[in-house]
């Protein structure tokens, strides 16, 4: 290996490294926003706020209230970062008939947290 190659290599692990540690970072604190669901009238959308508690080797622990649907109440949250990328699900069941779940699928752009939810409607939350 070449002495050009060697420090090509070298300065690609240390942006990767410190992309994964800025994205586990940044995604910790409380984000609020909202995401859609489909119902009897169509796409609405349904208030969030997601606690991020810990974010230690990729793996994301928090809590989540759901506002403003049958879904309501507060939900143990878990999920992954890495590359910028954050999946989050709830870890139990709630709302009035204890059959809701969550499963965001999003992206770290800058203060905001943007992707879908696991049926592929919009969500977006902010710091």
């Amino acid at each position: 290996m070449t002495r050009a190659s060697l420090l090509m290599l070298i300065v690609a692990v240390a942006l990767g490294t410190a992309t994964a540690a800025g994205a586990q970072e940044l995604a910790t604190g409380k984000w609020t926003g909202s995401y859609m669901r489909r119902t009897n009238q169509g796409l609405q959308g349904t208030g969030l706020v997601v606690k991020i508690d810990s974010v230690q080797e990729g793996v994301l622990r928090g809590s989540a209230t759901i506002h403003g649907s049958q879904c309501a109440g507060d939900y143990p949250v878990a999920g992954k970062v890495a590359d910028g990328k954050v999946q989050i699900h709830t870890t139990e069941q709630g709302g009035r008939a204890g059959d809701c779940g969550l499963r965001l699928n999003l992206v770290l752009e800058g203060n905001r947290l943007k992707g879908t939810t696991g049926a592929g409607h919009p969500a977006e939350l902010s710091r």
